[in-house]
Parts: C-alpha cells; sequence; structure tokens
C-alpha cells in the first residue's frame, strides 16, 4: 500500500486469514477505513499518521482485543464504529482520552457494539469526554446494569439508540437527562425491562422523555 498515497476510502471485508494489515500508514489520504467480518485479524498499526480519516469501521473481528494506537490523536474523525470484537474481553476497548484529546473535539458519531461480548459489564467511561457527539448508539451490552450518570455531560447529543440491553431498566438520573436538551431522538430496541418503564404514564421513566419529540420502541413509533 506504500504506492497508494491518494487513497480515500478502503474496505476489508471478510478476510478470513489476514492477522494484521501492514503498511497502513502510507494511506496519509484515506477519509475511510472500513474493517469487517476479518476473523484472524488480531490488531491494527499506528494510525495517527491518517490525518484525513474521517469514518472508521472495526467490527466483528473476534480475535481483535485492543483499538490502533494513535486513534485518540486523530483531529478530522467524525464516525466511528466499534464492536464487537473479541469474546475474551472483560472491558470494551476505547481510546485513552480527556475533554483535550483531538477526537474529544472531532467525533460526531459513536457506534459501540459488545454483541457475544458477555465478559464486559460496563460501557468505556472515556466516553464521557466526548462533548461534541450528535449521535450514539449503544447495543448488544448483555451484562450492563445501568446507564452511567455521566451520559448527562453529553450536552450536545441528538440521538440515542440501545439496543440488545436485556438488564437496563432506567435511563440516567432526572437531572443527568435534563441536561440532555438537543436530544430529539431516542430509539429503544430489544430492552424490555427499560421499554416497559418508558411507555405508560405510570412507568418510572416516563417522565425522562416527555421532551423528547421522537421516541421509537421496536414494535414503532410513540
Amino acid at each position: 500500500m506504500k504506492n497508494l498515497s491518494s487513497l480515500k476510502a478502503l474496505t476489508i471485508w471478510d478476510c478470513g486469514r489476514a492477522t494484521s494489515l501492514q503498511n497502513l500508514e502510507y494511506l496519509t489520504s484515506l477519509q475511510c477505513l472500513q474493517l469487517s467480518w476479518c476473523s484472524e485479524m488480531e490488531n491494527l498499526p499506528d494510525i495517527r499518521s491518517l490525518i484525513c480519516l474521517e469514518d472508521l469501521t472495526i467490527s466483528s473481528c473476534i480475535k481483535m482485543t485492543c483499538l490502533p494506537v494513535g486513534l485518540s490523536n486523530l483531529s478530522n474523525l467524525k464516525t466511528l464504529e466499534i464492536g464487537p470484537l473479541s469474546p475474551n474481553m472483560r472491558i470494551f476497548p476505547f481510546p485513552n482520552l480527556n475533554h483535550l484529546s483531538p477526537l474529544s473535539a472531532s467525533l460526531r458519531n459513536l457506534d459501540i457494539n459488545a454483541y457475544e461480548m458477555d465478559k464486559v459489564e460496563n460501557l468505556p467511561n472515556q466516553i464521557q469526554h466526548l462533548r461534541q457527539l450528535r449521535s450514539l448508539k449503544i447495543g448488544g451490552f448483555k451484562n450492563l446494569k445501568e446507564l452511567p450518570e455521566w451520559l448527562g455531560k453529553l450536552t450536545s447529543l441528538e440521538r440515542l439508540h440501545l439496543t440488545k440491553l436485556p438488564l437496563v431498566e432506567h435511563l440516567p438520573s432526572q437531572a443527568a437527562t435534563e441536561c440532555l436538551s438537543q436530544l430529539t431522538w431516542l430509539n429503544v430496541d430489544l430492552c424490555p425491562l427499560l421499554e416497559k418503564a418508558c411507555r405508560t404514564p405510570n412507568g418510572s421513566e416516563w417522565a425522562k422523555i416527555q421532551k423528547v419529540h421522537h421516541v421509537r420502541f421496536f414494535e414503532g413509533f410513540f
């Protein structure tokens, strides 16, 4: 790939024999990288040189246990989709961030999927530093028992999609949800306890979603 410095998009799909991706650092014009269903892929090289990257997907790579070095330095990355990855992990991988990290200022859309990663019990705390995030999708966290209070720090959030969270019964506190003043879409799919708490006026979460313009459950719009 040393001669592909002008390449804008790269998709690697269902490449079962590849264990690594060499010379990725030479793709300095790359804007979109999608890596999916690469069952033997264990890691990616340092990607901090991919300064034009706007869209990154790493999904269904069941031997991958960490994210590439340099991810938190990508100042143009807008959309990030992670998971599912190795089912052996106890902590969902996420780049080290603080409020000054370039990724904290650039990222707008995040999709994290822990399907079949049954040892993972919590969301990555680093997400709370993504203060410019507009869309957040959380799916497949089978053992997640509650949504963290720090979701209320994502004050730019406009869309929240929760799917396949069977143990989650409550949204964050009233104080935290009131901080999400820009939230206009809430999707709740295959979260039976949370759906029950949100759907009726007697539900414990009913009051928290009254100002959300569009609330959708699995069966349809509410």
